[in-house]
């Protein structure tokens, strides 16, 4: 062997630090994984078949037949109150019932349907009166079939009161119980529960729950025993949500608990699971913010209300469903619109995933991306998947989303 083959043969040693007196190599740092992809639902536009423009104050429930949604519609100048069936696609069964047609006295808020095994059941506040600010009217409920069929005549279920507001209704198995904020003098206002029966007939009492601001949002569901209701009342200078349970027969079994300290305010939600129920409302600090609380049958918090977004900008309204597991709600949020504030209410629609106890399982999904004006954004869950939608303001047609595949990552 030559001198340079022998000099070679120690510089190729001493390279990989085998001799020479050198340390063995370090290991090269590991490229940590890429962070997991969030999961994303697949959103498909539904074809309703609904022509014409059913504008303002959407409603959405699933059934065992499908799905049913109402709102106003503008037909010749008058605006009418609507219901349409559909089917497991949400694409529509049939020709649209009409409700109610109205001329300058109308409804402020949703007509919210509710399936009770054979027909749906819809109950919503009509104003006779004007006397500016405030109207005064009563609240009523129809029933239709599940093709569309007016069953008997539209019915009132309060008496007179002044600036009726979100009437609400759950269906019980057995009847319903129907809830809504109003005031007998134009100064002291009140929400109030009334039980019904399976024709929809009041079969007791109104019962006043609490005293309210005008026009408070409120949602209620049924549990299996008693109806669980939350609604936004003033505590010092902001608003706080609150939870009552009422019997089948308007018993208060929990009288009015304060749910939140942080503040609540625009629209909520409430569904029910396995330990009690699940609410939604916004916390304003800074920005618009999305927040979940799982509540016993007491109306008490399982550990600590979650934040469901990174913020907002104008969150004007929710939808929420219920898979029986897992829960779905959707939203209205201007974020992507730079013009946005809460008088032209500019947004798109939003949605999210989660379990019962609060854990975000497909985070903020935004699902539009257009803008447009909207008062109204509604969910339901059908046959293994979410279906979202929400109000073009009498503009253009219907917007109705089918979510899908939510598990996966995309």
């Amino acid at each position: 062997m030559t001198a340079g083959q022998i000099a070679t043969g120690l510089g190729l040693v001493c390279a990989l630090n085998l001799a020479c007196g050198g340390s063995e190599p370090a290991e090269p740092e590991a490229t940590p994984p890429p962070p997991p992809e969030p999961n994303r639902c697949v959103v498909t536009p539904v074809e309703t078949g609904i022509e014409g423009t059913l504008g303002a104050n959407l409603a959405l429930t699933s059934g065992a037949e499908g799905l049913a949604i109402t709102g106003s519609a503008v037909e010749k100048g008058e605006t009418s109150l609507q219901g349409y069936p559909l089917d497991a696609a949400g694409v529509a069964t049939g020709d649209p019932v009409r409700l109610e047609a109205r001329g300058d006295a109308g409804s402020s808020d949703h007509a919210v349907p509710v399936w009770t095994g054979t027909e749906w059941v819809v109950v919503w506040d009509t104003y006779t009166k004007k006397d500016t600010p405030s109207y005064r009217g009563k609240v009523h409920l129809a029933r239709f079939g599940a093709d569309g069929t007016l069953v008997g005549r539209s019915r009132a279920i309060s008496d007179d009161r002044w600036d009726i507001a979100s009437p609400r209704l759950a269906w019980s198995g057995a009847g319903a119980g129907a809830v809504w904020s109003s005031s007998p003098d134009q100064e002291a206002f009140a929400l109030s529960f009334r039980p019904l029966d399976t024709e929809g007939k009041p079969s007791g009492p109104t019962v006043d729950l609490a005293e309210v601001p005008r026009h408070t949002p409120v949602a209620i569901s049924w549990d299996g025993s008693a109806y669980g209701i939350v609604w936004t009342a003033k505590v010092g200078n902001r608003r706080e949500l609150f939870f009552a349970r009422v019997s089948p027969v308007g018993e208060v079994e929990v009288p009015a608990v304060q749910v939140t300290t942080g503040g609540a305010g625009g629209d909520l939600g409430l569904v029910v699971t396995a330990d009690g129920y699940g609410a939604v409302w916004t916390e304003y600090r800074g920005g618009s913010y999305v927040m979940y609380a799982s509540l016993s049958r007491e109306g008490l918090v399982a550990g600590k209300p979650r934040q469901v977004n990174e913020g907002g900008r104008a969150i004007g309204y929710y939808g929420m469903a219920t898979s029986g597991t897992e829960i779905g709600v959707v939203w209205t949020d201007g974020s992507a619109n730079e013009n946005t504030s809460m008088d032209d209410m500019h947004s798109d629609l939003y949605f999210a995933r989660l379990s019962e106890a609060g854990e975000i399982l497909t985070p903020p999904q935004q699902v539009t991306d257009f803008g447009g004006r909207s008062i109204s954004a509604i969910a339901a869950w059908k046959d293994g998947a979410w279906f979202v939608g929400r109000d073009p303001y009498h503009v253009e047609p219907l917007l109705l989303y089918r979510l899908t595949d939510c598990d996966t990552p995309n």
